[in-house]
């Protein structure tokens, strides 16, 4: 017959013995938080599960180059096994160039999406809605533009491969709660109190990055005082739909985006006040809005207009006056003004404040910043997330040479390495894409400004898509 005993302590500890072995309870002991948590040791951690957090993940355990190294990826969000397509597209989608697609490609995504859906861009046709000027892409050799691709489904691309992954350890539903830095190792608490010690943190947790913040890194930011609204519309008609528009008005761009023969996605960006009335708007009243947007004049700038139709006559006078004209100057037969095809109805709407932060340092001791925690861009280029796949290529390569090379891995060498490369790649494009959406939001300004802005506008944008050198060269900026 087995004897229990139960005895009370002074602290209100109770403990019974039950065959010389002892159960300890209390209602007053958290033992769970009061001892110390197992440590768990990483070459890597990265963290964040977003697209280029995942991407980022995905490289380091899929290169044979990183196979011995023990990876694990701190993910905000639930594991999800399962996928499958909205019978309608998502209304947020991103613009993926050549080399965003060349790096799903690498780690085995892109057929998962091929065998989904994604829209093809194999023309671009951009406008000023102040005056006539305009430029327009077409894809060479058979090559896209871009692709536009379901956030979602990127994601979910890019999940189903760390699955496989031998050497990574996804943690779910979890988040970095504190680091510290030394010299030789970063220690890491997660939100669980589970404790892990690597020799290289990646930190890709957003555009109001914890892990930047902790880190004591400063950044630059301003608000744009622009919200952009993005929702999926439908077609009046099924066509072969592989154009994407965007127009230039005083407010801030508006573009529309291929899905298929049918939809399209919207991206509107506008001024705060104005966004926050489309958004009140009936799904009728908003379409007949966004309709309007493409083709109304009311921006329209009468000396702009006319500045367009004489440079267009002087562009044709020296392509038929100088030898081998038409080697530097397209045709003006070829200069035939489109319009997008009618949207009849609207999807659900999303909207997003609009602002511009980038981080004054990229690294800091035993880290690495990538994706919107070092940098955040307006929309109206549509190089976000592919910015932030260039900082995974990036980062990749110069781990990769600081391995070869024999050096540690999260040496400060290689971190400064990181840093210095992306730095040059990221700034140029980032101010590009400021300086033109400051360019083009001019409704603030008065007519004594505006008139010879919108003149600047008009002649820059004529001679890139009358001057063949001009025009390659903002093509392959498109597609890179």
């Amino acid at each position: 017959m087995l004897k229990l005993k139960t005895k009370i302590c002074s602290k209100g500890i109770h403990y019974s013995v039950l065959n010389s072995r002892i159960f300890f309870s209390s209602s007053n002991i958290d033992f769970e938080h009061s001892f110390p948590q197992k440590k768990e040791y990483y070459d890597i951690v990265v963290a964040g599960g977003g697209m280029v957090g995942n991407a980022m993940a995905a490289i380091l355990s899929q290169d044979n180059i990183f196979k011995n190294l023990k990876i694990a990826l701190i993910d905000t969000g639930s594991e999800k096994k399962n996928f499958k397509s909205s019978e309608i597209h998502q209304n947020q989608v991103c613009a993926l160039n050549t080399t965003s697609i060349n790096l799903l490609k690498s780690i085995d995504s892109w057929d998962f999406i091929q065998q989904n859906r994604f829209g093809e861009v194999h023309c671009m046709h951009v406008w000023d809605g102040s005056s006539d000027a305009f430029i327009s892409f077409n894809s060479e050799n058979e090559q896209n533009l871009a692709w536009i691709v379901e956030n979602e489904l990127i994601l979910a691309s890019l999940k189903r491969k760390l699955s496989n992954c031998e050497n990574l350890k996804v943690f779910y539903s979890n988040e970095i709660k504190d680091f510290t830095q030394t010299d030789q190792a970063i220690d890491i608490e997660l939100k669980n109190n589970l404790n892990i010690t690597a020799k290289l943190l990646i930190g890709s947790d957003g555009s109001d990055s914890l892990i930047r913040k902790k880190a004591n890194i400063d950044t630059i930011k301003w608000n744009y005082d622009q919200i952009a609204i993005v929702a999926t519309m439908k077609l009046s008609n099924k066509t072969q739909n592989f154009t994407a528009w965007q127009r230039f008005l005083s407010t801030g761009p508006i573009a529309l985006l291929p899905l298929n023969d049918e939809y399209s996605c919207l991206v509107w960006s506008s001024k705060n006040k104005m966004a926050k009335n489309l958004l009140e708007l009936s799904d009728e009243e908003f379409v007949h809005k966004v309709n309007q947007a493409f083709v109304s004049e009311d921006f329209k700038n009468e000396f702009g207009s006319s500045i367009e139709s004489f440079l267009q006559t002087g562009i044709d006078f020296l392509r038929n006056a100088i030898p081998r004209g038409d080697n530097f100057f397209t045709s003006s037969e070829k200069l035939v003004r489109i319009l997008p095809p009618k949207i009849i109805s609207s999807g659900p709407r999303s909207f997003f404040p609009l602002s511009f932060i980038h981080s004054n340092n990229y690294v800091s001791k035993r880290l690495a910043l990538i994706g919107d925690s070092i940098h955040k861009i307006h929309p109206l280029a549509g190089q976000g997330v592919n910015m932030g796949f260039g900082d995974v290529i990036c980062l990749k390569e110069c781990l990769k040479h600081n391995i070869l090379s024999g050096n540690e891995i999260g040496s400060w060498s290689f971190l400064k390495d990181y840093e210095s490369r992306r730095q040059k790649q990221a700034i140029s494009k980032m101010i590009g894409i400021d300086s033109l959406n400051r360019l083009y939001t001019d409704d603030n300004y008065n007519n004594l400004l505006k008139t010879p802005i919108v003149a600047a506008r008009t002649i820059g944008l004529t001679f890139s898509n009358r001057v063949i050198p001009f025009k390659n060269f903002f093509i392959n900026q498109a597609i890179k």
